[in-house]
């Protein structure tokens, strides 16, 4: 709707507005109408003269907000998915460092000489197992892994 169009639907609004708040409540206590017929009248009179005053632009405006709030909303949900999966993926992780800083520890104190040396490659079975289910949360990037685990394989070397 164009400018001056839109202008003319808000005085034609306003203009219909007026008898709305004083001649149709003039006819009522007149007696020349009952109220069910003030009250149909008044309600459509009002309608159409609210759609006037405020145009269809303003109207789609409002469905449009709403669609943005659903955006919003949506995003939002996504948002609360993803820190969830990443909660998840810390509490992996921690899991698994934990029992391999267990382990290990456990070597180190000599906890498994006591033991036997059978349950020695069971430990070491399990933190490679460990280590392996971690590897992939390090990056998404095959080429990062391999860089990380030949650098794991340098320092194993080294020692």
């Amino acid at each position: 709707m164009s400018e001056v169009a839109g202008q003319i639907a808000r005085r034609t609004g306003y203009a219909i507005f007026w008898p709305l708040l004083i001649g149709l409540p003039v006819a009522l206590f007149a007696g020349g109408i009952d109220i069910p017929t003030f009250i149909a009248v008044a309600t459509l009179w009002l309608l159409v003269a609210i759609f006037l005053i405020i145009g269809p632009e303003s109207i789609s405006e409002i469905s449009f907000w709403k669609a943005s709030i659903k955006t919003d909303a949506k995003a939002a949900k996504q948002a609360r998915n993803e820190a969830e999966a990443i909660r998840d993926e810390l509490r992996q992780v921690a899991r698994l460092n934990i029992e391999n800083v267990f382990l290990l520890n456990s070597l180190m104190a000599g906890v498994y000489s006591s033991y036997g040396k059978s349950k020695l490659p069971i430990a070491f079975d399990r933190v490679v197992e460990n280590l392996e289910e971690m590897t992939p949360l390090i990056s998404s990037d095959p080429l990062v892994v391999e860089a990380w685990q030949e650098q794991m394989r340098e320092i194993m070397r080294a020692g």
